[in-house]
């Protein structure tokens, strides 16, 4: 009789220093002023959310996915669009132009506003993004072609890591990020599953080494050391 072994993956307990930020940053702050417009305030939230737990810099790159990569006018009047189709019905068109207006003037300021490359420290990061951090860099030092997979709930969150570990200082890894398929809205993307599939596909073959997954269920996920 054959028996076929199945190596359970270790485990291991990670305590890091409780993060309590007691100011927001400076330009959430400022966005703070536009909190009142219906798509702004959402990701006030999520950006308020992401000062907690995972340190200043990750906060305000929420607002950066907003202006970046030449996104500007596109988010801004799918903005519009939304404020429109929740406001219109309601409200009327002088408070809905407003908001409108109020929204476009959040637009500049963040145009205007220079987002800062990340500095690996607990100046920019929470302890435990930090420590996070220190241990993929352990692993990809030690072994560079290593694989690592970090499962989070949040598509903000994994857009974030992903952002944060593509401007790492670590030279063997190669940062990847696998979304969910749902319809982009706010600053979102979206992702369809032929996306997903070359994602999957890169990282089975090493081109991807370390990947940003929201995804839990319905996905073979294959090898990963970390």
């Amino acid at each position: 009789m054959l028996r076929h072994t199945v190596h359970r993956p270790e485990e291991e307990a990670v305590y890091y220093l409780r993060h309590d930020p007691t100011a927001p940053t400076p330009l959430n702050q400022a966005m703070e002023l536009f909190g009142s417009v219906p798509p702004l305030s959402d990701l006030l939230r999520h950006a308020k959310q992401a000062h907690r737990q995972l340190g200043p810099w990750c906060s305000d790159q929420i607002w950066a996915f907003l202006v970046q990569d030449g996104e500007a006018e596109k988010n801004a009047a799918r903005m519009e669009r939304e404020i429109e189709a929740k406001l219109g019905a309601t409200r009327s068109t002088t408070w809905t132009n407003l908001q409108i207006q109020r929204m476009r003037e959040a637009f500049e300021h963040l145009k205007g506003h220079l987002f800062e490359e990340p500095e690996f420290n607990e100046t920019h990061l929470s302890p435990k993004v930090m420590e996070l951090y220190i241990r993929l860099e352990s692993a990809f030092r030690r072994t560079p072609d290593e694989k690592g997979i970090v499962f989070v709930r949040e598509r903000y969150t994994a857009r974030v890591l992903y952002e944060l570990f593509r401007r790492s200082r670590i030279p063997s890894l190669r940062a990847g990020i696998l979304l969910g398929s749902r319809k982009a809205e706010h600053a979102d993307v979206g992702v369809s599953y032929r996306q997903q599939m070359r994602t999957m596909l890169e990282f089975r073959q090493g081109v991807i080494n370390c990947l940003v997954s929201a995804l839990y269920r319905g996905w073979k996920f294959y090898r990963a050391g970390i």
